[in-house]
This record gives structure tokens, sequence and C-alpha cells, in this order.
């Protein structure tokens, strides 16, 4: 991005308050940063990993000294230096560390699977390898944030990592997953003259690497100081940043080492002093505001402010800190002076504003004319207004005071003398959250004081609850606020006051935690932060912080940093030992840093889940629509209420309910942008997304851009009747240091103890309030559905019913699974409150439906599965069927009752019901593990029947004993057998060529045929066959000619050939389980045959599938079957057989090898066709819709395709149910592959690999025993693809359109499939 000599000449010339754009624009040219590379030489003799650092052993090596801190390429004072030699099995790494505190690393014992190694003093190694099978490289490009918009993945698709911390705890990673083993060798030194040492020895074994001469291979080193990360090459780290990394070469025994080469360090600068005047113009906000901003240190400074019609006004300038949107501090400082407007449309004015010094002197001035304004109907709108301080949204309630204890929807939460709580009570748990009241803890002088406290006071305000106390010791005084929200949200706010504060040693909030909850922790918001708790604790820099376990836990937050601390590592501490479990707040940590006779802190508290877990699962009654429904990315667009409420009412028909995309922020050319950018935009300017060719920035809705939204969706939700929204970013509250949107932002008012002040979370969430009253006051049911980046902060998401997310883990390689742990926190949801729909993308891309449930119904939660290949939210229909009101969810943490279970590795979670039950056992590890599942006292004395899901198949036994691949799960459903005998099947019923008809609309000829004939306004023509009934077994086979519509209606079920073949039913039209909808008919006679075993369907046309293994709701008897067209249609059939059994077919595909296309196919609707000799064309247009080639031999399983094409970026082979194509894929809009997939299938489409345009180049398409391969040009395309491939026969399609042309010469078209490698090392687990 470059900023133009006219736009710097603007931001001069008119003053407009962009504040820090421009720098901020700039700085994004630094972001595309250099590679360092680095030759590693070779060594005969390695050195001793013995923790005894020798200098002259490592003097042959290669010395990295360029360790920034992460995204900074200028040190901090802090050197460390990485040496590197290898030999034939080994890399060989000593990190050398300086520790100018002169008090040595600090680091604690960890096992293999702690997340918080980053917590110590650590070094990291990084090591890896592209995947020698990915010809192009995919970006993250969802835009967003950093990172999210054309953004390389890593250079590196297997990468290890090698972790040792100052005490010598080990871990190794693949692909930034923990593994079990650590498979190197390492070795500490004690700290000596002001450094510590660590020694690695890496077998290249371990990691997949061959060393050879010359050989580049990816790498990176880091050191971790807390709260500071470096590296070796570090621009940028997590979030949607993937691994960054550099290139090492082995240069060939005899070379000599080298130093690294990198971009050059950038000096260490003094911030260069400088003032800068802008005038802000909010006449939306009703001011005109000087803004000054400071870089450096200046002298006393006052402001003057001068605006035609006013006074002049000149204040001296306070200055405070700036923030970015994530609420980071920035170098450059802030004052304001103020200037208030009446009410009402603004005429157009001069203002002037000049800083000076205090001699009087000029430092900056800027002029500005202010543009006449007229102020738009939704500004200080009244929606949802009522919903502040008055009235409650469901599903809570108003709370309930019962002396110190108040009542809430889910919990009760009692306050200590001090006003904090003391005991946090939820329904259904054993927990109280907290083991002890939290105390203060004050010293001073050397001597910790005891406060005495008087009468607590717990009071109703509005609808929530103030608790206040008051506390003495000696000269000192406590004076503490409680604010209690229906949420159980809490704004703690105390006062320390006394005559001289300077003598304050050290001000710490202690909070007591029942041992219970303390199992995870997420520091910071960013679920890839989130972690199990092993023992060790955690400590560092103050920020947002969740303790808790798999159901509930505490969250503490702050928007107004509390913290005096100067030890940046210990501002926040988790204290884990023998006498308990603490979270630790450390205000204050030695004398002078309190000021003044009174210091206010403020910070919030909020334990969790916040309201009972959402019952049903969100897609079974709620979709969405993204953010294309409107004109402009973002806006609440009130012209298309029509086309919204036509919407809303089809799904109606459904039984869903619509929630509309809402976001950040808006569009630049949305109508108020254009007018009010100004007075709506965060400062500093955030462009998060690319839309429609514009650029979208981001909004305050703490201001007026909120009023906009909140006016537009109020008259949106009552002309359209959505019941939700679809939130990706609305809901957090973003850092904003524009001064015109107050003090909730730019404008930092002081913290009093007297008032209530609207600061950034506070006035988020009532924003929120409001939005979830609009729909709340409808009265009907409704969803807010919140999408964040991988961001939890619970003080806002509160007030959402659903979780949407997982988008963020796309920049993490193909292998990697997420933790338990991470899951537990980020993905499920029971923690918090709300349902979790977790969303991995491309992350995990073709990988079975076991690994998505594996995770999703161990946790009741929901998996936005690839739909591609995957059967449509098949999570959610067996979550409504198990987990269902009535039913109940034992997860696998809580100790099993009704279910035996035994394994090192695996978990099992039960959904039990009366009639039946669902027991889901998974394996989230990477090695293969076994369990033991005995279920023969479910249904205590009843014999049991056990199904796998699956599998298909039925388990004779009650006890099971398997072993699960990585990431996988086996379901079983289990239900009581029947106590009488079962029912006789049905009589056997076949009917042939002389069945008897009941017949409207036609007559019946010769040989059979029946003859409809449809007139246009009467009822459908229909055949009905006579005295053939059957359940859920039936074998039908017409042989037909149509000129259009047909209907098949069986059992309830009509499956019809309008538009393509689809079924339909009282919501409409169902495409679900249809393989091959726009399947041409032939001109003359096709034969139908439809297949249901078990109540699940297949149907066939001319050999070609239509419908796959579709589950059928059928009656078990008295089903009838029918055939039909309508409107001015014929149809004409023959019955070849019609059975209420399914013979078993012995006839069976043959096998082929075609030398001569002439004879072998047969097409529709082409422009242009021809199969001769080994030449294939076909060519679409326009007109005629699909074109097809259908091949006229069937297959099974086996089949092998090999042709030199042109292929246009419109095509699809279709093989049985599986379908190859080219142009709808996400991200990319390449490769993929629909149908259905073997459910335990581990297969990968390489979507990236680019078309060759009007070149003939080599394709093979390769089935064998249903497994796919695809190679395109030479490169892959399907790796090892399993797919749910019917039995047979299976048919081959060709298909292009709109005026697209496929053409080919076939090398080999034969069932003579070969086997390819399947091989996959990585992840080394010995």
């Amino acid at each position: 991005m470059v900023i133009s000599g006219k736009m710097r000449e603007r931001v001069k010339k008119d003053g407009k308050f962009y504040g820090l754009l421009c720098g901020l624009l700039l700085s994004c040219v630094l972001g595309a940063a250099e590679i360092p590379q680095a030759a590693v030489p070779f060594t005969e003799k390695p050195p001793e990993i013995d923790g005894a650092f020798d200098e002259n052993e490592w003097k042959a090596s290669c010395v990295l000294k360029q360790i920034m801190p992460l995204g900074s390429r200028k040190g901090d004072g802090i050197a460390t230096e990485f040496r590197l030699k290898y030999d034939r099995d080994h890399l060989y790494v000593a990190a050398v560390c300086s520790e100018p505190s002169g008090r040595g690393p600090e680091a604690y014992p960890r096992p293999w699977n702690d997340a918080f190694f980053d917590n110590d003093d650590t070094v990291q190694v990084v090591l890896g390898v592209a995947d020698p099978e990915i010809a192009v490289r995919g970006k993250v490009n969802v835009g967003g944030y950093e990172g999210a918009m054309d953004n390389e993945f890593t250079a590196a698709d297997f990468y290890y990592t090698y972790s040792v911390n100052a005490v010598n705890a080990q871990q190794r990673q693949f692909n930034e997953a923990p593994q079990e083993k650590p498979l190197f060798r390492s070795a500490v030194s004690p700290f000596s003259d002001g450094r510590w040492v660590v020694e690695m020895a890496i077998p290249f074994s371990g990691c997949g690497l061959e060393p050879a001469a010359n050989r580049k291979v990816f790498a990176n080193f880091f050191r971790h100081r807390a709260p500071v990360m470096y590296g070796w090459h570090l621009p940028a780290f997590g979030g949607y940043n993937p691994m960054p990394l550099g290139e090492i070469t082995f240069l060939p025994p005899g070379g000599a080492g080298s130093q690294e080469t990198a971009p050059a360090i950038a000096e260490k600068q003094t911030i260069r002093k400088a003032c800068r005047a802008f005038i802000g113009y909010g006449p939306l906000d009703g001011v005109i505001l000087g803004v000054a901003e400071i870089d450096g240190e200046f002298g006393e400074l006052t402001g003057v402010l001068e605006v035609d019609g006013f006074p002049a006004i000149r204040e001296k300038l306070e200055f405070n800190g700036m923030f970015d949107r994530d609420s980071n501090p920035l170098a450059t400082r802030q004052a304001i002076v103020k200037c208030e407007l009446p009410e009402g449309d603004q005429p157009e004015r001069r203002a002037k504003f000049s800083v000076r010094d205090a001699s009087g002197k000029v430092v900056a001035e800027i002029e500005r004319q202010c543009a006449a304004a007229k102020m738009p109907e939704w500004l200080n709108t009244d929606a949802g207004r009522e919903y502040v301080n008055e009235k409650i949204p469901r599903p809570w309630t108003k709370p309930q005071i019962a002396g110190n204890t108040v009542e809430l929807l889910d919990k009760k939460i009692s306050f200590g003398e001090n006003a904090f709580p003391a005991a946090v009570e939820r329904t259904g748990s054993e927990s109280r959250i907290l083991a002890a009241p939290p105390q203060i803890q004050v010293v001073a002088n050397g001597r910790e004081q005891t406060f005495a406290f008087g009468e607590l006071q717990v009071k109703p305000r509005g609808n929530q609850v103030a608790a206040e106390a008051a506390g003495t010791s000696g000269p000192w005084r406590l004076l503490v606020h409680n604010q209690l929200d229906y949420d159980g949200f809490m704004e703690i706010k105390f006062s320390l006051s006394g005559s001289n504060l300077k003598k304050v040693d050290r001000l710490t909030v202690l909070l007591p935690l029942d041992r219970k909850i303390v199992k995870f922790l997420l520091p910071g918001v960013s679920v890839q932060r989130a972690g199990e708790l092993t023992g060790a604790g955690y400590r560092n820099r103050a920020a947002n912080l969740w303790i808790g376990n798999q159901e509930e836990g505490l969250a503490f937050s702050f928007d107004r940093n509390p913290f005096r601390s100067g030890d940046l590592r210990r501002q926040v501490e988790v204290v884990q030992n023998e006498d308990g479990d603490f979270l630790k707040l450390n205000l204050a940590d030695e004398a002078g840093q309190l000021r003044g006779d009174e210091e206010i802190f403020r910070f919030f508290l909020q334990p969790t889940p916040t309201k009972p877990y959402p019952a049903r699962p969100v897609r079974g009654w709620v979709t969405w629509q993204w953010e294309g429904w409107s004109r402009w990315h973002g806006y609440p667009d009130l012209s298309k209420t029509d086309e919204v409420k036509k919407l809303v009412k089809e799904l109606a028909a459904k039984g869903k309910k619509l929630t509309l995309y809402c976001c950040q922020g808006l569009q630049e050319d949305a109508p108020p942008m254009r007018q009010f950018r100004e007075d709506l935009a965060l400062q500093p300017a955030w462009r998060y997304y690319f839309w429609q060719g514009k650029n979208c920035f981001a909004t305050c809705k703490r201001g007026p851009e909120g009023d906009l939204q909140l006016h537009n969706y109020r008259k949106i939700i009552a002309e359209t009747g959505i019941r939700g929204l679809m939130s990706d970013g609305l809901s957090v509250p973003w850092g904003d240091s524009n001064p015109l949107h107050g003090e909730s932002c730019g404008e930092m008012t002081k913290l009093s103890m007297d008032r209530q002040i609207q600061s950034r979370v506070v006035k988020q969430r009532e924003f929120l309030k409001r939005i979830r009253g609009l729909f709340d006051a409808t009265g009907e049911e409704f969803c807010l559905v919140a999408h964040t980046g991988g961001g939890i902060d619970v003080n806002t998401l509160s007030f959402f019913d659903s979780y949407f997310e997982g988008e963020q883990l796309m920049r993490y390689r193909r292998g990697y699974y997420p933790s338990e742990a991470m899951f537990s926190i980020g993905y499920s949801g029971l923690a918090w409150g709300w349902r979790t729909i977790y969303w991995p993308k491309q992350l995990h891309n073709y990988d079975g439906l076991d690994t998505a449930l594996a995770y999703a119904l161990l946790f009741n939660s929901e998996y936005y599965t690839n739909e591609d290949i995957d059967p449509v939210n098949i999570d959610v229909e067996l979550l409504e069927r198990f987990a269902k009101p009535g039913n109940t969810f034992h997860p696998f943490w809580r100790n099993h009752e009704k279910i035996g279970f035994e394994s090192m590795n695996c978990y099992a979670s039960l959904y039990y019901g009366a009639d039946e039950s669902l027991a889901v056992v998974s394996n989230l590890r990477y090695g293969k593990n076994s369990y033991r599942l005995d279920l023969s006292r479910l249904y205590s004395g009843r014999k049991i029947e056990v199904y796998d899901y699956l599998r298909k198949i039925p388990v004779n036994s009650a006890v099971v004993e398997d072993a699960l691949e990585p990431f996988s799960c086996r379901l079983l459903v289990v239900r009581p057998k029947p106590e009488a005998a079962a029912a006789a099947g049905l009589p056997k019923q076949e009917a042939g060529s002389e069945a008897q008809w009941r017949i409207s609309g036609g007559s019946r000829g010769q040989d059979g045929v029946i003859a409809l004939k449809a007139v246009p306004g009467a009822p459908a023509s229909r055949a009905e066959l006579r005295n053939f009934t059957f359940g859920r077994e039936l074998s039908v086979c017409i042989e037909f000619i149509a000129d259009g519509r047909i209907g098949v209606e069986f059992g309830g079920i009509d499956f019809i050939r309008d538009n393509g073949w689809l079924f339909y039913n009282k919501n409409g039209e169902d495409p679900a389980g249809v393989v091959n909808r726009f399947a041409a008919a032939r001109d003359g006679w096709n034969r139908l045959a439809l297949t249901v075993r078990n109540g699940r369907l297949n149907v066939h046309l001319n050999n070609k599938l239509l419908v796959y293994d579709k589950k059928l709701d059928l009656k078990p008897e008295n089903n009838h079957l029918a055939f039909r067209t309508w409107h001015d249609n014929t149809l004409s059939f023959r019955l070849i057989h019609a059975r209420n059994f399914v013979a078993e077919d012995a006839a069976g595909a043959e096998e082929f090898d075609i030398e001569d296309q002439s004879r072998e196919w047969e097409f529709g609707n082409a422009a242009e066709a021809k199969a001769a000799g080994k030449r294939l064309l076909l060519r679409a247009s326009p007109e005629k819709g699909l074109a097809v080639a259908d091949f006229k031999r069937c297959f099974r399983k086996n089949l092998y395709l090999e042709m030199k094409v042109r292929l246009p970026e419109r095509f699809n082979f279709v093989m049985g149910n599986i379908t190859l194509s080219y142009g709808g894929g996400f991200p990319g809009w390449g490769w993929l592959v629909r149908g259905l997939a073997d459910p335990y299938s581990r297969g990968w489409v390489f979507q990236q690999v680019p078309l060759a345009g009007k070149e003939y180049k080599p394709l093979v398409i390769n089935l064998h025993d249903g497994v796919l391969n695809v190679l395109y040009d030479g490169k892959a395309v399907v790796k090892n693809l399993a797919a749910a491939l019917p039995k047979g026969p299976n048919s081959l399609s060709v298909q292009t359109w709109h005026d697209d042309v496929i053409d080919a010469e076939i090398v080999e078209l034969s069932t003579r499939s070969r086997r390819f490698d399947a091989k996959q090392i990585h992840p080394i687990r010995e």
C-alpha cells in the first residue's frame, strides 16, 4: 500500500483528524520481511551435550546473532546467539542467552503436552521441509486481520519445533502440535557471567530430514524471555500469521561456517520529539476538537481552539496514551481541547487550533473548514435503550438479593466483607469457583496491613446490583464498589487512600481458586494460546485471563490498566502449589509506584458460563446470509427489506430462522461513511477487508455508528421477521483512540469513585444489550451468532448464543489438530454458555467425517463439516436425535455410571436416552490407541442391540474392544431389544409387466406400457400400482420415455425430475442425497432403478447413479408405489419389476480396456460432440446448458482414465457418486471433489494446482478399490481420497457448460487401476 502525494497534501492542508493513519499505512510497507539465510558447517567431532558449555567445542560453527523481538528489526539490549553445526545424523545447536538482570533465568518442570513453555525462559529450534507434492503455495485470504489478507502460508508443510527451558524440560512439536516423545537430547548450563546456555542434539531422523551437501531446509530460532519473544526471523506470528521461517544450508565436509545473511539491524533510536496538531470534526458527536499528538517529552503545552461563533478556548494540555485496535499502547500520546456544538444540523464553520509552549511559541498549528452537516434520522435512536438499565433480555432474569447473596438465572454469588465475590455456586456444579474470599493485600513500610471493614451494602441499581464496602488500617483506607450485572459480569473498582501512597511497597489482589476449576488457562483472548495447567502455573504481563475446566471458570479483564507494577513478568500470576491455587494480581510491587493520596483501580471479573448451555443445535433451526445480502459491506441495508422478507418466509416454511451478516465496520463508500467517516471510524484507521473492489474500515459501535446499526436493524426486524444476526467482529470491544467517541475511546476520563464511566467494555456491553433487546422484544425465539477470528472476550460474547469459529486455524499446516485443551476452551462452548460451531475451513481439507465427529460429539458441540464430501449437518442430525430434551449428556471428564470404559488415551462420552443412546469414543492423539467399552449395564436387566453408525454394521457384543486411528472416533448406537418377539416380516410380493394399475389421466397399452398425458391446470396424470405394499425394503425397475416432468411416489417420498432430479416434500425442494442432479435421459427408452435397503435409497438412471444412500422416513409397512407427470408433459413407462424385498444382484460391471472411443460414449445437450479413435470432444453452449458425455460401460470400484486434455475452467468428471471439478472450491476457487467420502478417509485435495489454459496437459484419474488419486500436468491434485462408492454399477460422465470445450486424447480408459503410494512419514513419532 502506498500513500500518494495528494493524500499527504490533503492531510496537511485540511487538518482532518486521521491521526496515525499515514504513519500506519507507511508502516505496512515493512510487512514483507526479507528471509534470512545461513550456512551450517559439517563436523567430524560433535560437541558434548553435557550442560558444560565449552567455547572451543563450538568454534567452527555458524553463528546467528540477529535475534530480534517479535515484529521488530531493532534490538532491545537482550543479546542471544545461536551456534550451529551438523554431522551425518544430527544438527547441533548452542543457544547463548545473556541475562542482564542478574537474577538468572526462570523456568519450571513441564510435561510434553504443556502449552506454556514460552512462559519460561525457553529456547526453540524449528526445522521444516516443504511437501514436494504441493505445486502451488496457498494463501490465507479471508480478510479481517494482519495475515488474513493475501498472506502466504508458511514455507514448510512439515516442521518440528524443539523446545528446551532453563530447567531442561523438553518438548517436540509437529506443525505446532506437541508430540509425546521429544526425540532429541539437550542440556542446560548454570547461570554464570550474566548468561545461560542450552545445548541441543537434534537427530535428523526425528524430523524427516536427510541432510546433504548444499541442501536447504527451512528453520527458525527463538528465545522466550517472558513477556517478550525473540527470533531469527520474526516479523509476525500467531492469529492468522503463520510460522515464519528462514533458510539454512548444510555445507559439504570441509566448508567453513558462516555468519547469517539477514536484513540489516535497524539502529536503536530514541523517539524523535514531535508535536502535531489536528482538528477533529464530529457533527454527529456534537463537537469540534483541537487534537495534539506528541512523540517524546515536552514541557508544559497549551492548546488554543478557535471556532467561528464561539469564544476561543485555551486549556493546559493533559496527554494520555493512545491505543491500537487490540488495546495495545502506542508510543504517541494525545490531548484534546473540546468545543461543544449545539444539537441539530450544523452550519459551515472555520476552526483553528494551535499548540503553544510555556513561552507562548507556536509548536504546531492547523486550520480547517468544517462543512455543514444535516443530522441523519438514525442519530441518537432510542432502539433498545430500555435494555440498558431496565429490561433484561432472555434467557436472563432479574437478580434477586437475599442478604449478601445475589441469585442470578443459573448461579448464586455471595459477597464477602470487602464486596468481592466470596463464592459462586452454579446450579448443578460441585465447584464454588472460589476456594475462599479474595483479599486485597497492602504492604506499606514493610508491614502487611490488616483492614477492618464496616457493614457491607448490597442494593439494586437498575437491572443490576451494587455492593459497596469500606475498610481501614491505620492511616490507610479502602473503598470498594462492585457492580454486578445479570449475566454475572462484575465491574470492581476500589480506591486506596492515605497520606503518602509512595510508602506502599506492594498491592496485590489474591483470589483463592477452587482446585476443581484449575485445569485450563486462556491467557489473552486468542484461542490459539489456550492450554492445560500442568502444575507450573503461569505468570506474565497484565492481560485478559480465564481459568477453568470443561464446564466453568473465572474470567479476569480490564479496559483501564490498573497495574502500576514494574515486574512485567509477574503482573498476573496463576500459582499452583501445596497451599492451594491462586490468581494473583500484582498491581504494585515496589515503593514509589503509587502516588498522591488516592489511587483508583478498576477491573472486571466474570464467572462462566454466563447462562445455561443452549439445548438445541444452532444449525438445526438457524441459517444466515453472508455479507452479500447488503449493497455495502457491513451496512444494514433497508433497501433490501423486500428480498430479506421473502427469504424469511421461504425459510420459515422449512422450520428455519434467518440471521443476517453484520460486522466490525463499513465499506468506504457506504452512505454514512461518505459523509461521516471521521465520526464513525476507529483511530488508528484499520482496513479490515476488501470487498467489491472497495476498502472497508472498522468503525466504533460505541458511538454514532452504533446508532445506525440499532436504528436500521429495529426496522429490518419489524419489517422482515429476521430473528438474529451473524456478527463478524461486531461483538468485540475494539480499542479506539478517536477522541470524538468520548470516554469509551480516545477521551480518557479519569476514574472516580463517585461516578460510573462509560469505558470501552462497559459501553460495548450496552450496545450489545440493546441489540439483543431488539430481538427479545419480538417475543419469539432468536439467535445471535458471533465470529471473532479466534478471540474470546466473554464480557461481550456473553450476549451471544453461538460462536462460529476456527477460521484462523487455516494458518496451520496439514497434520495439525487442536489439542483437547484448545477445543475444550475455544470450540465446545460448555464453559461459556454458548454453542460453538467449529469451522476449521481448509485446516482439515478432506479429512474423514470421523475427525469432525471425534471432536464435536465428544463435547456436545457442532462442527461445520466439509459439505462437499460429508452428509450435510450430520452432527446436527445426531445431536437432535440423541441430545434432545429428556436425554442426558455424560461427558468424558465425568465419572461414568452407566458404561464401563478403559483406555490410556481415548475418551468416551455418552448421550443417554430411555429408548436409545449414543456412545462416542474418540482418540485425540497422534498415535493409534486402544480402548475397552462395556455397554452391558446401560439398560440394566435388558438385552441390547448395538449398531456402528459410521461403519453401518451391527456389533454383536455388549463389550467392544478396538483401537482407533489418530483423531478418529467410533459412534455406537445402543437400544434395548424389544421385550416381545419381533413381528413377522411382510410377505414377499413381486409384480411385473402384467401388474394392475389404478390410472388417472392416461391409459394402458400393449406390452404393459402405461401412457400418461398431463393437461395444464388439471391434476397430475398418475398411475398407482394395485395390490402391492412394501415396508423398508423395495426394488423397482422401469423403462420409460418422457418429454419433461416425472414423479415417483413411494411411501410418502416424492422423487421428481423438474429442473433436475430432486426430492420434494412439505418444505419444498430437497436435493440432499442426489449426486447427479442433471443426469440426462435419452431420447428413447431409459431404465430407472430404485433400491431401498433398510430405509436407505439408491437410484440409477441408465446405470448412472442419481441418488446414493439417502435415509428415508418410511413406515415399516403399507407403503404404496405410483408414477406421475404434470403440466403438459407425457410419460410412458413399463414395469420390469417391483419387489418389496431386495434380491442380491449377481450381475455386475464387466472389466474393460477401451482402445477405440467411437461407440463407447453417449452425448446430451452438446453444441458439438465427437468420440472417434482416441479423441473425445465436448463443446457446450449457453443455450443448451450442461453438455454431457456419458461412458456406456460401468465399473465397480476400479477405474483408470489417462488423457492429454485441454481443460476449461468449468468441468465435471462424475464417477459414481464422486465428482471431480474446478472453480467452486474455497479458498482459491480451484480443484475440488464432491460426493460422499468414506467417513474414515484421510485424503487431500491440492486445490491450487493451476490449469494450463489452452495447452494440452496430461490428466490421470485413478480409482483403486474406491480410493481416488488425480494427477494433472504431473502434479498431485487428489491424494488417497477414499470414496464411499456403491458396490456398483457405477458410471463415468464428463461434463462442461456455458461455452466451454473439453478436447482430449484418451491414452487409456480401463478398469486396470494402479495402486498409488500412500506412505506418509509425518508426524514422526519414533
